[in-house]
């Protein structure tokens, strides 16, 4: 058995270390303010039908769990939230919540090489109180706003039995409609239209319907907004689970089917009186 090798046992540790590893860099690395922060990346790669997939991830854009379901041969939802909450070196509090809701194409199974298209919706806040030793305060005790975040999202990707690998770009763009930055107690109140484009590699590995999944990627801004370009997360880095439901699943895991019972032939009837 693939899993019970001593190998891939090996083999996987030595993978846990260097992720983690990455999650720790990453962590340093991003750790400026949080008034915006690219959400999870959830790039399903759909193969069938009534596909349901469910994802579990932690790392840089904080915890997330993202859903997906393919509702046709080519159509399919996928459905994430994201909440973020914590100090950076500097001593800043940072925290940031989004919920987002998308609808797209996808190629269907039978194809090795997979693409998928999404348009999406999101609703978010961010938040962050810096500290007196920031380096990123911009002269603010506290910058925060609520926005409206649309995007794109296009996945390519080839996924195998043991091993998925793929790239994902988004066209991120987020209105903020009330934002907030004091201070010394003075209050300045923003509107703002930041843009973004995050790429992400992402992989997944494991055993078919369950996998450990990675994903690293970068997030840069395309426009100039005063409050919101220069406090962002910049680099991407997740970890988690992921577990896919398909129909061939269900067919693999349902009983066999018994043979057809062969009809019985009808009786003849006996002979009439008087006949040989």
């Amino acid at each position: 058995m693939f899993f019970g090798s001593k190998n891939y046992i090996c083999y996987f540790m030595n993978r846990m270390k260097s992720y983690f590893g990455f999650v720790i860099m990453g962590l340093m690395l991003s750790s400026c303010a949080s008034v915006y922060s690219p959400s999870i990346v959830n790039a399903p790669l759909f193969s069938e039908e009534g596909e349901v997939q469910i994802q579990l991830q932690t790392g840089t854009g904080g915890t997330g769990l993202q859903g997906a379901f393919a509702i046709d041969y080519n159509l399919g939802f996928i459905g994430n939230f994201n909440y973020l909450e914590r100090n950076n070196i500097d001593g800043d509090k940072l925290k940031h919540a989004i919920g987002e809701l998308g609808f797209g194409y996808f190629v269907p199974q039978g194809h090795d090489f997979k693409f998928e298209i999404f348009g999406g919706y999101g609703y978010g806040f961010g938040s962050t109180r810096f500290s007196g030793n920031s380096s990123l305060s911009n002269n603010y005790d506290l910058l925060q706003g609520n926005y409206h975040k649309l995007f794109i999202q296009a996945d390519v990707g080839i996924p195998t039995d043991y091993f998925d690998i793929g790239l994902s770009f988004r066209d991120a763009n987020a209105l903020y409609f009330n934002g907030k930055g004091v201070s010394n107690g003075n209050v300045t109140y923003f509107k703002e239209n930041a843009s973004f484009l995050e790429s992400v590699l992402f992989t997944r590995f494991g055993y078919k319907y369950v996998k450990f999944t990675a994903q690293m990627g970068l997030s840069l801004p395309l426009n100039n907004a005063q409050h919101i370009s220069q406090n962002y997360y910049a680099f991407m880095f997740n970890i988690g689970v992921y577990v896919a439901i398909r129909d061939s699943f269900k067919k693999e895991k349902s009983p066999p089917e018994l043979p057809p019972i062969a009809p019985v032939p009808p009786k003849e009837p006996p002979p009439e009186p008087g006949k040989p």
